[in-house]
């Protein structure tokens, strides 16, 4: 009787610890947060920020089927956009344009709710983006 309660007890132990984890696990996709329409605001580099403006600004749009539109001006101030594929695992966001480069980027989010993506895991450098939905 006495080994039945230790297994029902580790069992129950077992249940309750995984029922409290708020963290994901790495190969649970982050999809939801991160669906929607971005704006790029501001960007940070070292101690130093600075604001975005006019053709400077970029968006991306990423939809629910992991595909979605990178948009931004070229040098003659022309707009442009590429199609994309994205996935998103953990803390990183794989982002596949159509003239097959590729980008890894680190995402978290700062206090006033905007998308913080960064080529770095330290976030030494990073782009603040705003939901534009």
């Amino acid at each position: 009787m006495k080994k039945f309660y230790y297994i029902a007890m580790i069992a129950l132990l077992g249940v309750a610890m995984s029922s409290c984890d708020d963290r994901r696990h790495w190969d649970e996709p982050y999809w939801n947060f991160l669906v929607g329409n971005w704006e790029s605001v501001y960007g940070v580099k070292g101690n130093m920020s600075y604001d975005l403006y006019g053709t400077d600004v970029v968006r991306y749009e990423f939809y629910e089927n992991g595909y979605g539109r990178y948009y931004f001006y070229d040098d003659f101030g022309d707009y442009y956009y590429y199609n994309l594929e994205w996935e998103s695992y953990d803390d990183r966001i794989n982002i596949y344009y159509e003239d097959n480069t590729r980008e890894y980027l680190y995402y978290d989010w700062d206090d006033y709710g905007y998308l913080l993506l960064s080529p770095d895991r330290n976030f030494y450098r990073y782009t603040a983006y705003r939901s534009t939905y």
